[in-house]
Parts: C-alpha cells; structure tokens; sequence
C-alpha cells in the first residue's frame, strides 16, 4: 500500500482482532473476559497502526513463569510412515493389456473397476492427451489410495477425494512414489517439567511406527480436547503388507515440531495435509472441544522452504484451507535443472498464512522435511561405493551420523503466562502457563523462554561419538549466535586469552564442525567459532563427543537482541558475563552463563555401546557455477517502513499485483537494499537458493566463507580460501604436497628424510646464501636446523602449529635477503611441506596416515571426495596441515579476533536467506528452472511479512517476462491467455474437470 496509508479493510481486519480473540494477549483456558487494563492496551495500540507515531510499548513486559534450567528431557519428532508406497516395478506396462490382466508378473492386478475408475473420472481432453503407461500407473496409484482409505475407514478416519494428477505440473513426470498424510491439530503440551502437561499447542499428527520412539521421552502428549476426534492416545492402524509396505502396527502421534521427514532425491511423495483445527467461536467453556489457542488463525498453508517445488504445492500465502479441508502437496524431490550440484540436504515445513505466518508458527506449526542422495541409478541398479554421497546411512557414501544421531533441532523464543492472572513463585505451577502473542507488536515478537524442539532449555543425553546437528532458526523474529562449550573453564595463557585446546583435550569455547548451510552442502567441512542464524536460516553441523566422554557440554546463545528490530550488536561472553535474570529458579552447579543463554545442555555418556561408524569427509561437492550470459535482469529491491507496515519498492503486498516476471531457464541479478536505519530483515525469496555476489558493494568470493557480515564494514581484501576446488591445478597442488607428505613419513629415520624429499631445497646447495652470525650459513644448514627445532616443540596440536608459523616466518625473512621471488616460493613450499610432515608424524593416526597414502597412491583414483576422517581430531589436523601447506583456511577462528564477532559461520556462499542488517545490501545470482507460476519473496522476521513485507514474482514463459508489476488477472487473461497458472481445487469444491460433481468420489 503507497502513500503511507493502510486499506479500511485491513484496519478492520486487524481491530476485529480485539474481540475475535485473534490477536489476543493472553492465554484463556475457560475463555473468560479480558481484563479492563488489557482492552485499554490493545484499544492504545490501534494508534500505531496508521500513520508512525514511533513503535508501540512492549505488551510483553511480564516474564514468564520460572523454570529450572536443563531438567526436561530433550525431544525428538518421529519419522512419518507412508501409507502406502507405489513403486515403478509395481504396474503393468501397458494401460489396454492390464484390461484383461494379461500381466500376470505384475505386483498390483487392475480390474474393470480399477479401468473405470480412471476413465469415468478423467476428461476426455486428459484421456488423449494422457500416455497408456501414465494412465495404467493413474489406475493402479488410485488403486492403492482406495484401498488404504477403506482400511483407515475402519479407524474412522476419512482420507477423502482421490488424489487430482492434473492439479499439479508434471505430475508424470515424477510420479508419486510414497503417500503421506498429516492433520493439523490442537493438543496439549509439556513445555517444561515446571510447566505440567497441559500448555496447549498446535502442531502436526502423522502415522509413525506405534513403539514408542527412543528419543521422544513421553512427549507425544494427551489428546482429549482436540477437535480431531479420532486422535486418541495410542490410536493404532494395522497397516497391511498389501499396500506395498511392511505389514505394521502404526499410531497417529501428535507434536510440534511435526514429524520429521526422511525424503530421497529419485523418489516424489506426495503429502496430504489437512486442516483438523478447532474453528473460530467454539470458545465457551461448555463447548466439548473449545479452541484454546486464541491468537492464530484456523486457516493455514504450508510451505516447504526452500524446496524446488512448483508453485501449486509450495504453500503460497493465498491457498490456504479451512478447519476440514485438505490440500495435496506433490514434491518431485529433484534438483534444480538436474544439477547434481544443486541438491539441498535440510528443508523445513511452516505455515504461510497471509496475515497469520507469524502467529501460527509461534502456535507450533512447522516441522523438517530431509532430503538424502540416490543409492540406485535410473535403472534401479545399486551405485557405486565410490559415488555415493549423503546417503543417511552410516559407513555407506560419505558415511555421516545418521538415524538417531541425525538430530534435528528447531529454535524458537516463546512467552507464557498463567491463566489466571496470577504470578507464582515456584514451580510447578497449576494450572499450566499458556502461551501468549503480541499481534499488535509490528516490530518483532521476542520470548524470554528459549526453546529447542519446543522443550523450554533441554537437556540432552548423547553417546561419546559423533553426531549431526541440524539446527534451524524458527523464528518469529529473534536473531541467534550460537557457542558451544564444556563446563570445565580453560586456564589462561600467558597472552591473557584462553587456550583453545589446553593439554590436547578442548577445553571453554570449542568450535563447530560446519558442513551444510541453508541445506546446502558447502564444498568441505569447516571449523567455525559461532553460528550466525537469521530467522528461517538452518546450519548442519557435526559435533564429535568422544572427546568429552562423563563431561557436561551447553550451546548458548551469545547474541543480545532486546526487540523485534534485530540484534543490538552486543555479545555476551562467558568469562565477563553478569547475570541479570530473576525468572530463572537456580539450576544447581550451573554457571549463570549457561542457565540463562544455555539452549541446550548435553550431558554425555562415559562409555560407548557399540562402535561409531560414522565418518566425516574432507570434501563434498562444488557450488553450482555462476554464468552471467544466462542473466536476463537486474533488479533492485528495497525494504522500508512505511505509514505503519513494512514494504518492498514502497507498496505492500497485493497477492493480484506480479511485481516481476520472470522468465522460464533464466538467470537474474536481484539486489536487496535495507532502506532502514534501525531494523534487521532476513529476506528469503521461494523455490530457488541464490550464490552471493557482493555485500554493500564489495565482491565476494565463492569461495571464500562471509564469515563477518554483522560487521559495520567488510575491508576490501583477498581473504584465505574457505574451500577446497575438486579439480584443476588447486586439485594437482593439494595431491603433490600430500605425496611429498607420504615419502617424508615412510622412512625409519624420518627427520632425515623430510630433508631428503625437499629437492628444491637441494638445488639451492649449490648456491651461497649470505653470511651472518646468527643465520645459517647454507639452506642446507636452514632446513637441518628447521628438522632440529621440530623436534623440540612442545605443546598441543595449536600450540605447536604456532611454532611452526614462526619458523616459516624465520626461513622467509633468510630467504628474502638472496633470492629471487620465484626461488623463495619455489622453496617455501618445500619447507611447507617438511613441516607439515612433521606434524603428521606427531599427531596424525595411523587411519589418517593411511588416508593420505591412499590419496596419492597412483594405482587407485582415490580423489579428495574419498577422504574420511573417524574423528574431529583428525579432521582438525588436516585443517593445520593445509594451513601450513598455504593451500586453504578452513577453520575461520584463524582470521582475527573473536571478540570482535569474527569466526562466524554465516551459510555460506550459497543461501535463501539474506540477512540485511541495517543501511545494508546484497546482490545475488539466482536461477528459475522447470516449472511456472506464482510465488513470494518476503521478510523471515514474520511478524513483518505478515504486516506486508512482500512480493509476489511469477514464472513466465520465455519471451514473456516483464519488470513493471502487472496486475496478475489481466496478465494470464490478455497478456498470456494460454498460461494459466495450476490452482488446486478445493476439496469441498468443483474441480476444473469437464465431468466433476460436487459428490464425493465413489471409490
């Protein structure tokens, strides 16, 4: 909306909140009235949403009821079953043959009906313009749909209408191969052992296997007063084998964060989410099953960020369902165009609702969605050990932590209240707090109870092995920078700093081992301070507890952020932190430091129960390139504040106005300048991830990490190479220094060998170095004597890399007093290499031994992507051996400072999510690929995306892009008659089809 005025409709809209209970700022089991002093608050802040008259007062200035820091078991969402799966193999070959079941071989038979079924539902249009093979897997997937509905009619759940193929694009070509099925849902939650069970929730039900998980420590909480009846406690199907899978028993479970998906690259599924909400007005206390949670909205849409999905199933803001209606959500689970080098790892599912985004994630609507990589070809064949990447299964391709090591971890800052008004002192508290919503707060919503996984400051049980952390920001708006550190505090050094790995073992601050950012793989692991993570932004770390075998570890979140603005730019730090929070009860033994910015705490077992068999690669694969020829635009996207609500270009979202057409197997070049001078944006834009460019006009590299964005200023430098290139002659350097490596570690006398492996170094005997008293006399006598003082450091793995810098510094300042440039390159790398053999031989295992001697072994091609570390330590020795090689930085605490922020790990290159920090830009290069249609590009700070921080972009064809916003009915009517755009219908409606009734279908 221009001109810095709101619609009357949205006016309304929003003052309706007041009485509707949509926006409300307390939470009311029995549905009492609010407080006078309440309605007098909501009534003032009416003010503030016409023209800016200045942020309105916290609501939230009551904390919440206390708690006692890591005593409630940490949870784990089950993994969904299918109902039923539907495989390639399974259907005849031919749609006339199968008539007369003449394919007797086949695993799924169609009769006449199962003929009917299709031919008497489907137009005559899509039955000639559909192939006999498409239509003979259509009978047998509908088949299978019936079949399944008729069993769960048994439960007396109604699956509903049969899945509609041409309400989504190219639905053939990636046929549904696995069938899912999720309700939305109000039930009862524990939030915290202080807290009891019932603190209501919303959340995601979904079959899953009827034990209960290991991890889920009783949390699948009670369902009488949901409004989905048949969601009982230990409500069990038995699912037979004849619908493709195991015979089981499986039972709906409920939770938020819902299910966590284990979907596969090569395998589209199809997810029927429904809508079983209670509905607006059923409040009073008599009524059997009232809605309890009263500040969102009973009308959602969800969206799997960022998959590369079509538009009609990726929970456009507008294609929302009501309380009994359901939407089919077809995913391809491909890459974008193809590219192998496209594929995404960690995805999520949220709620979308326009208007609602924010209070319905904060209700509890959101969930993971994980992709894996192939493990058969297109024929079906298994693939090659050799090829295999992120697989999910442990000792199989890159072998990382999987099944119940692979931990999703979601974070989201709440706020409770109690019920009746009152504020009592100790926990536990009857009746249980509730949570509350500040829908009349347009900056940002901002808890003061951090949770993980919706449990109130977790404690986590975990094995003296690896593990893979999938951790996400959920919003709504709170920024997170996230530490991790061991209980025991580090002794000082002489320098005053702490000592990062004091007596071999790491002791205070350790460092993450970063593998993916955004769900995209970076090229190798990384070593990182802290992770920075704007709303909507997700990092896969590894983190190796072997190492701290009967030790306490706490994540913390170091970032001060007061408001909904954005962070202050503050930190918080350990050794200087001074505890400020009352609302905590004291956690016995627990530094105020962890009790009060602690997210999780690990408490990790002295003995291991069977073998780690994880492993962790040194490389995973390349970014997709940038080509700038395939760029068809530039465009320029500003974020403002304006006349009450936040805009882009100076309007606020009309879900009928196409603000950029965009054509079809393009690229483009976007800049997204912050206008503002106080507020913080995370922009994410749908459906396809972007390679930064620049940020406030300086370059970046790709790859190079942009590990100091929350910086005011990025100084115009080369900075140390972050990754590792898979080919070329950067691939040729790392083999010859690690060959070098080897024949300097093969000998029994191995110091005298290092010498003897240095032939630029010998070349230069020949040659008179410059005398002086207190240098070598020859580059012989200066590589024996760099030999001797190798023997003689002492320390840990760090404090001897410190040693070895200084020595390389020494050699090079002796070196630059004879020769030339060329010649000193020439022979530093030798020296490089002595030294990093030295190293080797001091810390290396025999296992990493062995892995460098297979890397440079002739006879095999064996590539950097086959290199597999069984532990950070030996990982984190690779890091120093290609530091001192000169060949790359990984390990980004090495660049400056920690107190000044740096060391960040801020996802990479290669994002969705932009984080624009005050006065701040970014320029990208994105690409469209394989479908049409209509999405969005908005703030992740929801609170602003649902106060208008939108566009709408849409995918044209080619030839038909445009920059100047169009209205989107004149577009496909006029501009674009044969391009319409996929709406799925909605179930209660008429579809498109030629022949559709408004019955339900006869199965």
């Amino acid at each position: 909306m221009s001109n810095g005025r709101m619609s009357n409709g949205r006016r309304e809209f929003l003052k309706q909140g007041v009485t509707a209970g949509l926006c409300g700022t307390t939470a009311l089991v029995q549905g009492e009235d609010l407080h006078q002093e309440v309605r007098d608050e909501m009534a003032g802040r009416l003010n503030f949403l016409s023209a800016p008259q200045g942020s309105p007062p916290s609501i939230l200035v009551s904390p919440s009821p206390k708690v006692r820091p890591f005593t409630t078991p940490f949870f784990t969402p089950c993994v969904p079953e299918p109902l039923f799966a539907f495989v390639p193999e399974e259907y005849p070959l031919r749609f006339e043959i199968s008539q007369h079941n003449a394919n007797t071989n086949a695993r799924i038979l169609l009769t006449k009906a199962d003929i009917d079924r299709v031919t008497l539902r489907l137009s005559r249009q899509q039955l000639e313009s559909t192939s006999e093979l498409n239509l003979a897997w259509l009978a047998g997937f509908w088949k299978r749909f019936t079949e399944t509905a008729t069993s769960l009619a048994n439960i007396d759940i109604d699956l509903g209408d049969l899945p509609d193929p041409f309400a989504h694009q190219r639905f053939f070509d990636f046929k549904t191969q696995y069938f899912y099925a999720m309700w939305e849902v109000e039930f009862a939650w524990r939030f915290d052992e202080c807290y009891g069970k019932d603190s209501y929730n919303w959340g995601f039900a979904s079959f899953c296997k009827a034990a209960d998980h290991p991890k889920d420590n009783g949390n699948y909480a009670s369902y009488q007063d949901c409004q989905f009846e048949p969601l009982r406690k230990n409500q069990q199907w038995k699912r037979d084998a004849s619908v493709g899978l195991p015979a089981m028993k499986v039972r709906l479970q409920a939770s938020s964060p819902g299910p966590t998906f284990q979907a596969r690259y090569g395998q589209p599924v199809m997810v029927r989410r429904v809508n079983s909400l209670p509905e607006i007005l059923n409040d009073a206390a008599s009524y059997k099953n009232r809605r309890r949670i009263k500040f969102a909205l009973p009308s959602t849409t969800t969206h799997l960020h960022n998959a590369h999905t079509a538009s009609e199933s990726d929970g456009n803001p507008n294609d929302w369902i009501n309380t009994g209606e359901y939407w089919d959500h077809h995913y391809g689970n491909f890459p974008s165009g193809y590219d192998p080098n496209e594929k995404l790892s960690t995805l999520w599912y949220h709620d979308h609702r326009m208007d609602f985004t924010a209070a319905n994630v904060y209700a509890g609507l959101d969930g993971f969605y994980t992709l894996f990589d192939e493990t058969t070809d297109d024929a079906g064949a298994d693939l090659d050990e050799s090829i295999k990447q992120d697989v999910g299964v442990e000792g199989e391709g890159w072998g990382l932590p999987a099944g119940d090591y692979d931990v999703p971890m979601i974070l989201h800052d709440l706020l409770f209240a109690h019920p009746d008004g009152e504020k009592e002192e100790t926990p536990p508290y009857d009746p249980s707090p509730q949570l509350v919503f500040d829908g009349f707060n347009t900056d940002g919503i901002i808890g003061d109870r951090l949770t993980v996984n919706r449990i109130i400051q977790p404690v986590m049980k975990v094995e003296p092995r690896k593990y893979r952390f999938r951790i996400l920001n959920g919003g709504p708006s709170r920024f997170y920078e996230l530490t991790i550190h061991t209980e025991s505090v580090p002794a000082k050094v002489s320098d005053g700093k702490p000592d990062r790995d004091a007596n071999g073992d790491l002791i205070g601050e350790i460092p993450f081992i970063v593998i993916a950012g955004d769900g995209n793989f970076q090229p190798n692991a990384l070593l990182a301070r802290s992770l920075y993570l704007g709303v909507a932004q997700r990092c896969d770390v590894v983190i190796d507890f072997s190492e701290f075998a009967g030790q306490n570890l706490y994540m913390v979140n170091v970032l001060d952020q007061i408001n909904g603005r954005g962070p202050s730019g503050r930190e918080y730090h350990r050794d200087t932190f001074v505890s400020t929070d009352i609302s905590c009860q004291p956690a016995d033994g627990v530094e105020p430091f962890f009790q009060e910015q602690g997210m999780v705490k690990f408490e990790v077992g002295k003995t291991l129960p069977a073998p780690d068999k994880s492993t962790l690669p040194l490389a995973f694969r390349s970014f997709p390139p940038v080509d700038l020829t395939e760029v068809r635009r530039e465009r320029l996207w500003e974020f403002d504040f304006d006349g009450g609500l936040w805009t882009v270009n100076g309007l606020t979202y009309d879900p009928n106005r196409i603000d950029a057409g965009i054509e079809q197997d393009t690229a483009e070049i976007w800049t997204m300048r912050n206008n503002g001078n106080s507020w913080s944006h995370p922009i994410h834009s749908h459906f396809t991830e972007f390679i930064v460019l620049e940020i406030n006009g300086v370059p970046q590299y790709q790859y190079t990490v942009q590990e100091s964005e929350v910086q005011n200023s990025i100084p115009f430098l080369k900075k140390p190479r972050s990754f590792i290139q898979l080919d070329g002659q950067f691939r040729d350097q790392i083999r010859d220094s690690l060959e070098a490596i080897k024949k300097s570690s093969e000998s029994e006398n191995k110091m005298q060998n290092l010498y003897e492996q240095a032939p630029a170094a010998r070349e230069f005997l020949k040659r008179k170095t410059r005398a002086a008293s207190d240098q070598p006399q020859t580059l012989e006598q200066l590589l024996q004597r760099l030999i001797t003082n190798a023997e003689q450091w002492k320390g840990n793995l760090y404090q001897q890399e410190t040693q070895a810098v200084v020595e390389i510094q020494r050699i090079e300042t002796v070196l630059l007093r004879s020769y030339s440039p060329e010649d000193i390159a020439k022979t530093m790398q030798q020296v490089r290499v002595v030294i990093a053999a030295i190293m080797l031989s001091k810390f290396g295992t025999d296992h990493l031994r062995g892995q460098v001697k297979h890397f440079v072994d002739e006879e095999n091609e064996f590539g950097i992507e086959q290199i597999r570390f069984q532990s950070a330590k030996e990982f984190r020795l690779m890091v120093v051996l290609l530091r001192i090689l000169g060949i790359a930085e990984l390990d980004l605490r090495n660049n400056g400072d920690s107190i000044k922020g740096e060391g960040r790990f801020m996802g990479g290159p290669r994002r969705d999510v932009a984080i624009l920090l005050p006065d701040w830009e970014v320029t990208m290069f994105m690409r469209w690929k394989d479908f049409l249609g209509k999405h969005v590009m908005h703030c992740h700070n929801v609170v602003h995306e649902d106060h208008a921080m939108m566009i709408r972009w849409d995918i044209v064809p080619p030839g038909h892009g445009f920059d100047t916003p169009k209205r989107a009915d004149r577009f496909y009517s006029v501009e674009l008659p044969h391009e319409v755009p996929h709406v799925q219908p909605m179930p209660e409606h008429a579809s498109s089809h030629e022949n559709d009734s408004d019955q339900a279908l006869d199965r």
